[in-house]
């Protein structure tokens, strides 16, 4: 298959949304049976390491722009600093205390790639993270958390068990939080280290630079860039 529908992005779309398997059989395709196979789609995402997917030119000539830049990174979740400040942090985790998320709890997202989409708005983006926030806890409650400060939520770590480690997928702050990002990334790690976890893995747009140096301050080995790109009609 060239290009499959992305069943999540097009619950969240509400209208089909394809991912591309095989990029360069579809770039293989001729013009006009390429054009008819992406248009069966609102739009259309691609990724992959730079070195494996086809020429940025070649990519750009069948209709895709560059949309991000993922870095993948794995961190220990042993030994990981604490603090009086960092450690008075409540943790509830969802297998012990349940909980749902509502968009409207969680601080605006400023990078994503879905921003370059036509139509696009806060409300769209909150409503994509706070679905997936929801599916997690359904489906992984043991390591999806909710951090306060006195009963003031602070923000929300969601993750997967992932072959030997933990997949840090979705971490996120509280709409009116006031601790740091940092403290509430470090509690959380901390969190996961105390039942068990010693690995942690995940991705992280290359554009959030908050991001990038809480966990190179954290010890953070980065291991791989994913190119993302997209297709619009």
């Amino acid at each position: 298959m060239v290009i499959r529908e992305h069943a999540f992005n097009s619950e969240w779309w509400e209208a089909p949304v394809g991912i591309v398997d095989a990029p360069d059989a579809l770039l293989a395709l001729p013009a006009q049976a390429r054009l008819a196979e992406l248009a069966r789609f609102a739009f259309v995402e691609l990724r992959g390491r730079s070195d494996a997917l086809p020429p940025p030119k070649a990519l750009a000539s069948a209709g895709f722009f560059h949309a991000d830049t993922q870095l993948a990174f794995r961190i220990g979740l042993s030994g990981l600093p604490g603090s009086d400040s960092v450690d008075s942090l409540d943790v509830r985790f969802a297998d012990e205390m349940p909980f749902a998320i509502q968009a409207e709890q969680l601080a605006p997202f400023e990078h994503e790639r879905f921003w370059q989409l036509p139509g696009i708005t806060q409300q769209k983006i909150g409503s994509r993270y706070a679905g997936w926030a929801n599916t997690l806890l359904e489906q992984t409650p043991a390591t999806c958390l909710a951090i306060y400060d006195q009963d003031a939520l602070q923000g929300y770590f969601l993750s997967q068990p992932r072959a030997g480690s933990l997949h840090l997928t979705l971490a996120v702050r509280a709409a009116d939080a006031h601790v740091s990002g940092y403290h509430i990334y470090l509690r959380a790690l901390r969190a996961y280290a105390q039942r068990g976890h010693r690995m942690g893995r995940a991705e992280f747009s290359a554009s959030n630079t908050a991001v990038l140096n809480i966990y190179a301050n954290l010890g953070a080995r980065f291991l791989a860039v994913e190119e993302c790109f997209l297709w619009t009609p």
